[in-house]
């Protein structure tokens, strides 16, 4: 009866209203997400230990499955009964960094395994992926995130990498109950709002900030300039500046730069002027690559740190980029032999070796899976309780995963490493 207990438990809270930060007719849209979510469950969970009732008993028994009533209000038997599926939907983000869709790839290849095999219960995972012609970010995230928040038979949400997005977006996922999971949003921001809906599956600008200064500090670096592009959010190159000052380590340059220039030798030319031991470069895609281009330029050769964002192929694939010096920026634990084992069949299916952006999809995709086997429900807030209260990390193919209670991942840490022989 323990399975029976829990889900009459859990549909007398979720009926009863939850209480939650937001005053707003989206509570009772939220009230109804979990519902049907319970309603589901009872239904198309292949579990020993259901509610049974006979057929000539009253209308709230579906299937020999006794039903609570509310479940009959908000939706028609034969809705519930003809859609089994566990949705999740993928937010197509306009990050600039390209291979950011291999998270997309990877997200897939896990479901498709996971339906293989039989489902979650019983139950398939169907993922829909959702876009927004609106090239406008506060268009974007006030539309799309909306969109999504509209089906009310999704539980959980994907995507949403760039933190302008991610940010605004979350708020809609908390008022509507959604499980919201950022597998690369890096602002510190989006899980200390103490919401419980949104976890962030990667550490964030803090954490890279507290490595990239260790680094400098165990390279003996005393002098250091720094170049960012703006407007942006939280800026991780603050972050960086502020744990400086913890290790006394003297800032000679710093420029905010607008992003979207070719040529950017006007924006960084007092290198030329003042000696320095390391540039920090806070820069993503082709801003990063220009960026980096105006410094060799100038035959400046000092070591460039930077952000995750400089290890994509957009920097690294670029030999003039490295060739008169080092380019190093943080990544997660990434060991090829366990990923390509882990992930076999994805390089024929998709047409290129899985590397760290597929790996961690397919990650967040089983770890998703794995919170709601533990939890025996879809309930959102079940999930996100089941996630914010691991006992033990669960462990993925790239890292060990176990959040604090803001949804915070603190189990990850970043690795400095040049970028040309990154994955090479």
């Amino acid at each position: 009866m323990k399975f029976l207990s829990r889900l009459v438990l859990l549909t007398g809270l979720l009926l009863a209203g939850c209480a939650n930060p937001f005053e707003s007719e989206l509570d009772d849209l939220k009230t109804v997400r979990q519902v049907k979510a319970v309603c589901r469950d009872l239904l198309h969970f292949k579990l020993d230990k259901k509610p049974h009732c006979e057929a000539s008993s009253p209308a709230t028994c579906v299937n020999g499955i006794k039903l609570p009533k509310q479940c009959l209000q908000i939706a028609k038997a034969e809705e519930l009964l003809s859609t089994p599926e566990i949705r999740i939907a993928y937010v197509q983000s306009s990050s600039p960094i390209s291979e950011l869709s291999h998270i997309l790839d990877g997200i897939f290849f896990a479901a498709n395994r996971v339906n293989e095999s039989g489902g979650i219960y019983g139950r398939p995972l169907q993922i829909d992926v959702i876009q927004d012609s609106v090239p406008v970010i506060e268009s974007f995230t006030k539309t799309i995130s909306v969109k999504v928040a509209e089906n009310l038979d999704t539980v959980a949400v994907f995507g949403h990498y760039e933190s302008e997005e991610a940010l605004p977006s979350s708020i809609t996922y908390e008022r509507e109950g959604l499980l919201f999971l950022s597998a690369y949003a890096g602002n510190s921001a989006l899980t200390n709002h103490r919401f419980r809906m949104t976890f962030s599956t990667t550490p964030n600008n803090d954490n890279q900030a507290e490595d990239l200064v260790h680094y400098a500090v165990s390279q003996n670096w005393r002098r250091i300039a720094i170049f960012f592009t703006v407007p942006e959010m939280n800026n991780p190159a603050e972050k960086f500046e502020a744990t400086t000052v913890r290790y006394k380590l003297p800032i000679v340059i710093k420029k905010a730069i607008f992003p979207g220039k070719l040529d950017y030798r006007d924006d960084v030319a007092d290198l030329t002027k003042k000696h320095v031991d390391g540039i920090l470069v806070a820069a993503k895609g082709k801003d990063a690559r220009n960026l980096i281009s105006a410094i060799r330029q100038f035959k400046i050769t000092q070591p460039i740190l930077g952000f995750r964002y400089l290890a994509s192929k957009d920097t690294r694939g670029d030999n003039n980029l490295v060739s008169l010096g080092t380019v190093l920026a943080p990544v997660l634990e990434f060991d090829v032999p366990t990923v390509l084992k882990g992930m076999a069949g994805f390089q024929e299916k998709y047409g290129y070796t899985p590397d760290l952006w597929a790996a961690r999809g397919y990650d967040n995709l089983m770890l998703l899976a794995d919170a709601i086997k533990k939890t025996k429900a879809t309930s959102p807030e079940a999930i996100a309780n089941t996630l914010r209260y691991l006992d033990q990390p669960w462990v993925g193919l790239v890292g060990a995963y176990q959040f604090d209670e803001n949804g915070t991942l603190k189990s990850q840490n970043y690795q400095i490493v040049d970028i040309k022989t990154f994955f090479n």
